[in-house]
C-alpha cells in the first residue's frame, strides 16, 4: 500500500496492491499504472523529482488502418 495524489479528483489516496494495473523499470526509473479510486487510470513514476502521479495515456483504439 501507499498513498498517492490523484490528479483527477485531486484528492490524496491510500492504493491498494489490487489497484495496480501493471509495473515496468525503463531506463532506471520504476512505472506503475493503477486505478484511483475515483475510477481514473494513473502513472507514477520515480522520475528526477522523486514519486510523481499523472493521468495515465490511454491505447489508441484499432482502426482498419492500423489493424492490418
Amino acid at each position: 500500500m501507499f498513498v498517492n495524489h490523484c490528479t483527477a479528483c485531486d484528492q490524496k489516496m491510500l492504493i491498494f496492491p489490487s489497484q495496480v494495473t501493471g509495473m515496468a523499470q525503463i531506463d532506471g526509473v520504476t512505472a506503475m499504472t493503477y486505478t484511483c479510486w475515483c475510477g481514473s487510470e494513473q502513472l507514477w513514476h520515480n522520475g528526477t523529482t522523486g514519486g510523481q502521479s499523472e493521468v495515465a495515456a490511454k491505447p489508441a483504439a484499432k482502426t482498419a488502418a492500423n489493424a492490418a
